[in-house]
This record gives C-alpha cells, sequence and structure tokens, in this order.
C-alpha cells in the first residue's frame, strides 16, 4: 500500500463512462508510456468510434521527483509526470479506480490531483533462485509483466538476489543462468524506470560485524546500501530491539 498526499479537485462527482481512448504523446517517455498504457487497455476494452483524449505530458519542473505525477479528468484525461515511471503511476491509479462492464471503462471516483508519495523507497523482493513458487519459472517477459503490475501498486524498487559462483543454486526449471538473467532483469528495470537493489544475505557464519563491514565494502562512491537486520538471529540475542541496538552501534562505529 503506498501513501499518497493528494491534491484533488474539490467537484461534486459522478461516474465517468469510457468507451475508448485516443491517446497523444510526443517525447520518448511520453509514447513508451502510452504503449504500455494500450496495452492495458487492449486486455480490458475493444476499441470503437467514440473515443476520449488521453494526454501524456512531461513536466520536469513543477513536480518534486520523478514518483510524482498528476490527473487532470475533464472532457479528456491528462497525466503528467517528470518520467516513464511517474506515467506508469499516474495511468496505473486511473485504471484502478476504473470498473469494467460491457466493453466499458467506468471510473468511479474523482482522482484529479497532485500525488506525491510519502515513502521514498517502496520495494519489493522478486529474487531469481529456487525457493519462491513461481518465480524460477517465469520467463523475462513474465518478469516484466510483474515490475508493471508492482508498479501498479506504488512500488519504486524491485530487490534481487546477488549471484553468488558457486553457491548459487539452479533447478531444472530456470530457464537461464543466474548471472546472465541478473543482468537482464535490471536492464529491463532501467527500461521503466524503476530502482534495483540486491539482498545481499549474511552467511550462517558471518558475524553482524563482517555484514557491515561488507557492505561498505561492496558499495561504491555516490550509491546507496540499506542496512536492515532481518530473518531470524538464532537465539542469539534477547530479542529484535537488543539485535537492532547492537547492529546500529556497529554501523555508527564504522562511519
Amino acid at each position: 500500500h503506498t501513501n499518497l498526499h493528494a491534491l484533488s479537485s474539490s467537484l461534486v462527482y459522478s461516474f465517468i463512462l469510457f468507451k475508448s481512448f485516443v491517446i497523444f504523446a510526443e517525447t520518448k517517455d511520453e509514447i513508451y508510456a502510452s504503449e504500455l498504457f494500450s496495452n492495458e487497455l487492449n486486455k480490458r476494452i475493444n476499441n470503437n468510434s467514440q473515443k476520449t483524449e488521453v494526454i501524456f505530458k512531461t513536466d520536469v519542473s513543477s513536480l518534486p521527483d520523478n514518483d510524482s505525477y498528476s490527473i487532470e479528468i475533464s472532457d479528456k484525461i491528462i497525466f503528467t509526470a517528470k518520467t516513464i515511471r511517474g506515467f506508469i503511476f499516474a495511468y496505473s491509479h486511473f485504471l484502478r479506480k476504473c470498473e469494467v462492464k460491457d466493453n466499458k471503462i467506468i471510473l468511479i471516483k474523482d482522482i484529479s490531483g497532485i500525488y506525491i508519495p510519502e515513502k521514498k523507497i517502496r520495494g519489493h523482493q522478486i529474487g531469481y533462485r529456487t525457493t519462491p513458487n513461481t518465480y524460477d519459472a517465469w520467463n523475462y517477459e513474465q518478469y516484466f509483466q510483474y515490475y508493471l503490475d508492482m508498479m501498479a501498486f506504488g512500488t519504486n524498487t524491485c530487490e534481487h538476489i546477488p549471484y553468488e559462483k558457486g553457491v548459487s543454486k539452479r533447478n531444472c526449471l530456470m530457464q537461464y543462468d543466474e548471472e546472465e538473467f541478473l543482468i537482464e532483469a535490471s536492464r529491463l528495470a532501467d527500461t521503466i524506470d524503476m530502482d534495483v537493489s540486491l539482498w545481499h544475505p549474511n552467511s550462517d557464519d558471518e558475524t553482524l560485524e563482517e555484514a557491515v563491514e561488507k557492505s561498505f565494502e561492496l558499495t561504491k562512491s555516490g550509491k546507496a546500501c540499506l542496512l536492515s537486520p532481518a530473518a531470524a538471529s538464532f537465539d542469539k540475542f534477547k530479542n529484535f530491539e537488543v539485535r537492532g541496538k547492537f547492529y546500529k552501534d556497529i554501523v555508527l562505529n564504522k562511519i
């Protein structure tokens, strides 16, 4: 769930029915976003002669960041954003507030306004490994669609599992070499301006001090590393608060 600060209009609202759409776009990001939006529309309705104008408009000055966007609903629909990421958030927001019935899209709520996500990092782990239920059997197209599905609900980061030579395992369902997959999955995320993070678990015999030391070694200048203890501590600490304070002290001493 993504919390949004919305500056919305105060119009008295009633349902708006859309039978089909004609889409306008000029820049590279606008055109790509319009194609993605069209793909989603085609899953829901068939085109007919009565069309509603949909305009993708780039605004790099008034919106604070790439995650923010605005939606204007009148006799036309205007999605405004800085990059492809904002456009995907905008049209996905529109689709989430619509119902589909009898080959028509019905907007059920006034969503005109400017939207600024409250949280800067909104990620989901989607690692290519043998432990998930289905990820290991997916191809690139399915992974990319899942990226878009994640973004439809406000996710801006996909978290992958790093390839470790001699450690990573591959089963019979996995169509790709893990290192090859990680490279391509990162490239696909870049095409829609989705951030990529790597979850690097410390091994069973690695101490917290060693994990922090490794994080400093792996993180290049100008990049970010989220230092967050997770999973079970195997009774090494009284509770999670004690472990958290211990971990925080290690990091602060290193800085």
